[in-house]
């Protein structure tokens, strides 16, 4: 990953220089420039095992970092899918309202409409029936 890119090179070259002084001075057969050899290799060791813990712990940051951003753009994708299906149900509802609402005055007015028709009929009835008595 990018933990690896940003390995710290001085750190590595530091490293592997003390290597080399290591070798180096062990052929020439030991005394006081061994010993510092040795103490350089053994600094340059550990340099590369803290390098290599450095490389690893960002590697994982950088993991926990990406899992944290998945989980956090699912929640959001999670949060605007509820509000659009919510937003849905509320345009339907709204919808079926009106219809319920055109229905129901659809059906006064056909109701209106036949009381009309009968109260006619019937006035026109009474009308003939009293044409007749005349």
């Amino acid at each position: 990953g990018d933990g690896a890119a940003a390995a710290p090179a001085s750190t590595l070259a530091a490293a592997a220089a003390a290597a080399d002084a290591s070798s180096g001075a062990e052929k020439e057969g030991g005394g006081p420039k061994k010993e510092e050899a040795e103490r350089k290799a053994a600094a340059g060791l550990s340099l590369l095992e803290a390098a290599k813990r450095s490389i690893a712990e960002g590697g994982a940051a950088a993991v926990r970092k990406r899992d944290e951003e998945d989980a956090t753009r699912k929640a959001v994708e999670e949060k605007a899918r509820a509000e659009a299906e919510q937003k849905r149900l509320a345009e339907e509802k709204k919808k079926k309202e009106i219809e319920e609402r055109s229905r129901a005055e659809a059906e006064e007015r056909a109701k209106q409409e036949a009381a009309r028709a009968r109260k006619e009929i019937e006035e026109r009835a009474r009308a003939e029936a009293a044409e007749r008595k005349a």
